[in-house]
């Protein structure tokens, strides 16, 4: 762990109070940190009044509300333009901050919450092959069944499939839970709150991987309890001349689908073999046709759930053709930059989707391979 990161963990361990003065991303950032360590924020504090009640739990109040401001641990949570503005705030309070933030630290505090990721690097034996199970809906011509006591990879609503409890796979990806295309508000916190709480009540599987973004909302909603959780950072671009696989203790690339995702973990975790099933991407067709039935989620009680998803796959089918191209592009880039990747070093990705247009890879029949 970073040297400031260690001493502030020990200064906290004072058993006063804390609070952050910052509520935005930098803030959150901080209290994600903290609860992983067994701490947390008492108030987020601000100048201004136009903020929410409270942010995952925690209230958040203008500096002017706080009396004995000596009673507690003093963070700064914000971006570095606004430090000596906040700072002199303070000072005119005579309040002496314990910890400010700096770009460097909100990575450094990202970087602590992957560094469980190690333990997954080239962790499997060449004679394992792996399956990342994809939603596109061909994979009801298949007999998932086959893939009992595989190495199975699935993602995003594959616990509504079936066989799903049958395959019982190894792995789950959960990637945006919370950036979905939804309206910020009231319906937003919904639908982020009843998709934490259906894939901890769904999930069979004991190790699951979602991206950093969530990680606050999980920590919130308490999801997924018995299960190891782990985080993947991913933002930015990707390099189309890289050779070496993706350090996932470390930012990797955004992501345009959770079979994207899954390929990234299971490179790094060392299979040599890999098969794609359910990645037809036939965006242009209007339509995700998923294998699923998201009408189980009503019987399940998640009602509103059901609702947003469903209105979701109304909007690609309304989509105008060059936001699909534009789409279809990036997503069969980074296929193809993966795989480049993956040759060079010495892992085969193989195609065994009934049809579909992603051609990026070698294709084989899902049936032969049992």
């Amino acid at each position: 762990m970073d040297k400031k990161l260690s001493i502030l963990l020990e200064v906290l361990k004072n058993k006063k109070r804390n609070i952050c003065y910052g509520a935005g991303v930098y803030g959150q950032r901080l209290l994600g940190f903290l609860r992983a360590h067994k701490l947390n924020l008492d108030y987020f504090v601000v100048t201004g009044n136009n903020m929410p009640e409270e942010i995952f739990g925690v209230p958040v109040k203008n500096i002017n509300e706080i009396d004995n401001c000596e009673d507690y641990n003093w963070l700064i949570g914000v971006s570095e333009k606004y430090t000596e503005e906040i700072k002199k705030i303070l000072e005119s309070k005579n309040i002496r901050p314990c910890f400010i933030t700096d770009d460097k630290n909100i990575e450094n505090i990202i970087e602590d919450a992957l560094l469980v990721n190690q333990e997954f690097r080239n962790v499997i034996s060449e004679s394992r092959r792996c399956f990342i199970l994809g939603t596109g809906g061909t994979i009801r011509l298949q007999d998932l069944k086959n893939l009992y006591n595989e190495d199975v990879f699935s993602c995003s609503f594959c616990s509504l499939l079936e066989d799903y409890n049958y395959i019982n796979p190894k792995y789950y990806v959960l990637p945006a839970l919370t950036s979905d295309p939804v309206e910020i508000g009231k319906e937003r916190e919904t639908y982020i709150r009843e998709k934490i709480n259906f894939f901890s009540k769904t999930i069979t599987s004991n190790v699951i991987f979602c991206d950093y973004y969530d990680y606050n909302y999980i920590q919130y909603y308490k999801g997924f309890k018995g299960k190891k959780i782990y985080y993947l950072y991913q933002a930015g671009e990707w390099d189309d001349e890289r050779r070496c696989t993706y350090d996932l203790c470390a930012k990797t690339p955004a992501i345009q689908t959770g079979s994207i995702m899954m390929l990234k973990i299971a490179i790094f975790m060392g299979y040599k073999e890999i098969y794609l099933i359910g990645t037809e991407h036939d965006l242009v067709t209007h339509n995700y046709g998923h294998a699923y039935d998201l009408e189980k989620l009503k019987g399940l009680g998640f009602d509103e759930l059901f609702k947003i998803a469903t209105s979701q796959n109304i909007g690609i089918e309304t989509r105008k053709n060059r936001d699909i191209l534009r789409m279809s592009l990036n997503m069969y880039n980074q296929y193809y930059y993966l795989n480049n990747i993956a040759k060079l070093n010495g892992v085969h990705i193989y195609n065994a989707t009934e049809g579909g247009s992603l051609d990026e890879f070698e294709r084989t029949r899902f049936e032969e391979l049992f």
